[in-house]
């Protein structure tokens, strides 16, 4: 028998063991531990509402715990940096907004490359956002708020968790689709502004409907419109933007789950099967259902092509801004 050395005994297995972690059988044994849902916005907007009951979905499928871990900054680059940098082995994932595909286009310099480092495991929803004032303001529709726009130009201001967010980037469209300035203050968080809302030292915001919906149902703000083609569930009686006078301004604020681009197709996969599992789960398609969210289901293949078409839109729309 051929004598080998220990320390090409031990290389040897560890390859075997690393093979049967990427292999097809080794994918249906994961997770055995549990995982890590970073969240790149603080708690009390949609992606932290979504995420959390897609990683409570994912718990009761797996029978593993999802640890949502909130890393705010950055528009969702700090979640997204550790992302890229945590180890490919699909217990670290990422549960993240259009803000994702939107920084490449807006900052000169990220800690990661969006497409070399990042991988989209699927698209788990769509949902609209809502437009909500305060009840102080002497406004009652989103054509009447235009119209007070315009009469107290560069005078009013919305809430923005941050350059590059749907948030943030919905307040910036409606004010050129509405021919009126409103300036972005910056808040660490959408929750975190909402007494400044309330109190009117904000004028106004388009939130994701979660947060907003408890201030809306206590008659603490006023909503005026959603952002989707189709009215929330949610908000029934609210119109779409569409309806109100806009016909232009459509706004969908998807979630999906991420990977470090380097995790092995089978754990992809099986992860992707997780997520899908959990989408159908009664509870989950409630909590989606109170976040006016519509569940996608989608493929891995479908998941990226997605992603990078994303990229190249927003890449597009900041190089019109840029031009114009």
């Amino acid at each position: 028998m051929t004598n080998i050395t220990r320390s090409q005994f031990l290389a040897g297995t560890g390859a075997i063991l690393c093979g049967l972690v990427a292999s097809p059988a080794g994918a249906q044994a994961f997770p055995n531990r549990p995982m890590r849902m970073l969240i790149g916005f603080a708690p009390g907007g949609i992606i932290d509402f979504i995420g959390r009951a897609i990683g409570q979905g994912m718990a009761e499928v797996t029978g593993q715990s999802v640890v949502a871990e909130n890393r705010a900054g950055g528009s969702g680059i700090v979640a997204t940096d550790a992302l890229a940098k945590a180890a490919p082995d699909g217990y670290t994932i990422l549960a993240s907004e259009p803000s994702i595909s939107v920084n490449p286009s807006i900052n000169a310099t990220l800690p990661y490359d969006t497409l070399r480092d990042l991988r989209a495991v699927a698209i788990t929803s769509s949902s609209p956002l809502a437009a909500v004032v305060p009840v102080a303001m002497p406004v009652r529709t989103l054509r009447d708020f235009a119209d007070y726009g315009q009469r107290n130009r560069g005078q009013l201001n919305f809430i923005s968790p941050g350059t590059g967010t749907m948030t943030h980037l919905a307040g910036e469209l409606f004010s050129q689709q509405a021919n009126m300035e409103a300036s972005p203050v910056v808040y660490r968080g959408v929750g975190a502004a909402f007494p400044d809302l309330i109190a009117g030292r904000v004028h106004y915001v388009w939130s994701g409907i979660p947060g907003v919906l408890p201030l809306i149902e206590a008659g603490q703000v006023r909503p005026l419109a959603t952002s989707g083609a189709e009215r929330a569930a949610s908000l029934p009686n609210v119109p779409t933007a569409r309806e109100a006078g806009f016909p232009d301004f459509v706004v969908d604020l998807w979630t999906g789950i991420f990977v470090p681009a380097a995790t092995p197709d089978a754990l992809v996969q099986r992860i992707n099967a997780i997520v899908q599992d959990a989408l159908r789960r009664p509870d989950t398609e409630a909590a989606l259902a109170r976040a006016g969210a519509t569940p996608r289901f989608t493929t891995p293949a479908e998941s990226q092509d997605f992603f990078r078409a994303e990229v190249a839109r927003w890449a597009a729309h900041h190089r019109g801004r840029s031009a114009g």
